[in-house]
């Protein structure tokens, strides 16, 4: 039982990963129309946009997994659900 929650929960990661992965080319072309002459990024921008993207992932994921494994699993939960909402409500709430 305990290995068919584990392979769900990580299939779960898997699946919300790739859809960032995915969204960052509709995040790229938003980036483009906003801040890109003539409502585009360059080759180099977009570039830079698409490589950091996973590169950010990889190092997220190594950083809150070894923050894991020392500080324990339910508190790095807890911080990074605190982490999201702020992020969102940031977002969220934020002045025109």
């Amino acid at each position: 039982m305990v290995r068919i929650y584990s392979s769900l929960r990580t299939a779960n990661g898997g699946g919300v990963n790739s859809y960032y992965l995915f969204a960052i080319n509709i995040a790229a072309q938003m980036l483009g129309y906003v801040y890109g002459h003539n409502h585009a990024l360059n080759i180099n921008q977009d570039l830079g946009v698409k490589v950091a993207t996973p590169i950010g992932n990889l190092f997220g994921q190594l950083l809150f997994g070894w923050l894991a494994d020392v500080l324990g699993r339910k508190r790095m939960c807890m911080s990074q659900v605190l982490i999201y909402l702020l992020s969102f409500s940031s977002v969220t709430f934020r002045w025109d």
